[in-house]
């Protein structure tokens, strides 16, 4: 059994501007792919995550929901989180 890899950084760009994410995979690539699936492809994505989305965190507004794989967002600074992927 894989275990995920936890994530959470600020939006990406046009993708996200001013949301926070959250992601839910099985390694920094595939963190990568889940950005892709959610938001088309694009240039940056490993960059966001090795430079500005914290490693192994779930964040404080993920409390109570569990972790699959997929991504949320977070469209106020602390609002609910949702699942776009």
């Amino acid at each position: 059994m894989k275990t995920l890899r936890l994530f959470n950084g600020r939006g990406l760009g046009k993708y996200m501007r001013g949301y926070h994410g959250f992601i839910a995979a099985y390694s920094k690539a595939d963190a990568v792919r889940v950005m892709e699936e959610a938001f088309g492809p694009g240039r940056g994505y490993m960059t966001e995550i090795n430079v500005y989305w914290h490693h192994n965190c779930w964040g404080n507004q993920m409390s109570g929901i569990t972790p699959v794989r997929g991504c949320w967002v977070a469209k106020e600074p602390n609002g609910k989180p949702e699942r776009i992927l």
